[in-house]
């Protein structure tokens, strides 16, 4: 279990116990708002973890380049890459693309 979990854990546990809110926050050195975004979650939870983090990854992708557009763009950078001294960025792919008559991808 990681420290931050502790902590959470610690924080529920003190104000079960009574302990004051600036106290819990002076005791484990966590803001107001900290102690009290895990003091809600912990109340609306019926899960025994309550206290491990959520996922941060999106739960899906808003806008995803195609596959075909994907393996177009990564062939011109590896072709620009064997080059020396060729420009390899954003602009260079772009200068590529018109190049070979395609429309990029937007």
């Amino acid at each position: 279990m990681e420290q931050e979990e502790i902590l959470r854990q610690e924080a529920i546990r003190l104000r079960l116990q009574g302990t004051s809110i600036a106290s819990i926050c002076e005791q484990i050195n966590r803001s107001r708002q900290w102690v009290y975004k895990w003091l809600k979650k912990y109340e609306r939870s019926s899960e025994s973890e309550w206290y491990q983090s959520d996922s941060n990854v999106p739960r899906r992708v808003a806008a995803k380049t195609d596959d075909a557009a994907e393996q177009t763009v990564t062939g011109i950078r590896r072709r620009l890459l064997s080059q020396p001294y060729a420009q390899k960025g954003a602009i260079a792919i772009l200068y590529e693309f018109e190049r070979l008559g395609i429309n990029p991808p937007l």
